[in-house]
Formats: structure tokens, C-alpha cells, sequence
């Protein structure tokens, strides 16, 4: 997963959401957020609570997450208000699979189907 969002995907859509350098508290990267949701996702851990109690007792999550604990509303919130971006990105995590030859050649729905 850290390979994937680091060396394949363009996160560039999320950065002009999370420069707060003049005011605040540091904003959480992206491309940590996002490693830890697709992690989550992919071992079919979809509630943000859940998300927030494995960053705390998970190992794989805190490497994911760089030892960080975010609040369950920073990952609600990261989620519900990305969703085109979100789009973008499971499209260029397939397009990825694809070139690898990960998912075998067979229908692969994202529309719930």
C-alpha cells in the first residue's frame, strides 16, 4: 500500500485542501490518510471508528499511519468530502493493478455491483 500511494498515484488533488501552514494545527498528509483508508478498505474495515481504534493497536496500521492516531471525524471527513478525488484515485489504483497484471483479466465492478 505505501509503495502504491507513494511511487503510483497523483495526489495532487488533495494538497490545496491540506496547506494550513499560517493558521491551526498541522494538517494530516493525504497520502497518509489515504493509506491508511485503502489499508482499512481493503481488509473490509469501513467504519472510521474502527479505522481510528486499529491506528492505535494495529502494527501495520501505525506503519501505515507513521505512529499518527488520526480523530475518527478527520478520516469521516476525509472520505465523505473527497469523493471525486477518491474516484480518480481507485481508478489509478486499477489502471496500476491492470499494468501488473493483478487482477486477471476478469469484470471488475467499483459501482457496487
Amino acid at each position: 500500500m505505501h509503495i502504491l500511494v507513494e511511487d503510483n498515484l497523483d495526489l495532487s488533488v488533495y494538497f490545496p485542501y491540506y496547506k494550513n501552514e499560517d493558521t491551526g494545527r498541522p494538517a494530516y498528509d493525504p497520502a497518509i490518510l489515504l493509506k491508511i483508508i485503502l489499508f482499512a478498505y481493503s481488509k473490509g474495515i469501513t467504519s472510521s471508528r474502527e479505522i481510528n481504534w486499529n491506528c492505535q493497536t494495529n502494527i501495520i496500521f501505525k506503519a501505515l499511519s507513521c505512529d499518527t492516531v488520526p480523530h475518527h471525524t478527520t478520516l469521516a471527513s476525509f472520505v465523505s468530502g473527497h469523493t471525486d478525488a477518491i474516484e480518480s484515485i481507485f481508478e489509478q489504483i486499477l489502471l496500476t493493478c491492470e499494468d501488473n497484471d493483478l487482477l486477471g483479466h476478469e469484470l471488475f465492478a467499483i459501482d457496487g455491483c
